[in-house]
Parts: structure tokens; sequence; C-alpha cells
């Protein structure tokens, strides 16, 4: 769905998923190997509310990369309504540059 959106390049992924009305409190992202899963709770008190609009409830996302990543440089942040998670590729899943020499 387009709530999820994940692009590649060489050195990361970039995740943004849409999170409207979470703060960070409410978001756990959580890496096992190379699946980042994504969960988010509406915590909010439900007898403030006679009738609710809103989404609430709970949402979980996962997905697995197919390369290696650089678990402890992982960043995640929330921002009007969207999570960005930057996923550096672990140095070894990076393309490498072969010098030629000339002779």
């Amino acid at each position: 769905s387009s709530d999820l959106n994940i692009a590649e390049n060489d050195d990361s992924y970039l995740v943004e998923a849409r999170v409207p009305g979470l703060a960070k409190e409410d978001i756990l992202v959580e890496l096992d190997g190379r699946k980042l899963t994504i969960r988010g709770e509406h915590k909010r008190d439900a007898a403030a509310y006679s009738r609710e609009e809103r989404a609430t409830g709970k949402f979980e996302r996962s997905f697995t990369f197919k390369h290696a990543l650089a678990a402890d440089s992982i960043k995640a942040e929330v921002k009007d309504g969207i999570l960005t998670v930057i996923l550096p590729k672990a140095e070894e899943a990076k393309p490498r540059k072969i010098e030629i020499v000339a002779k």
C-alpha cells in the first residue's frame, strides 16, 4: 500500500511509513537480522471519546532486506506523521569498485 515506501541506493535503504497521529513513544522499530518490523499503537483514552472517528488500534509491518545491514548505524525519526528509517548497508553489502592497474 502507499502507507510505506522503500528506496535503495548503493549505501543504504530509506523506509518511509505514514504514522498519522502517533508520537515516537507510540512506535517501535526493531531489526532482527535483515528483517525490519515497525509497530505502532494509538494509545488514547477510549473513555474520552464517545464516538471515535480517527483510526485506532495497532498496526505492524515487516519486511526483509536482501542485503546485510549496519545495525549500529540505523537512524529513525518521526516528523509530520511520517516515520523515516535510514538503514545503512553493511560494508560487505556495498558495491566494490575494483581499481584497474595499467601495465
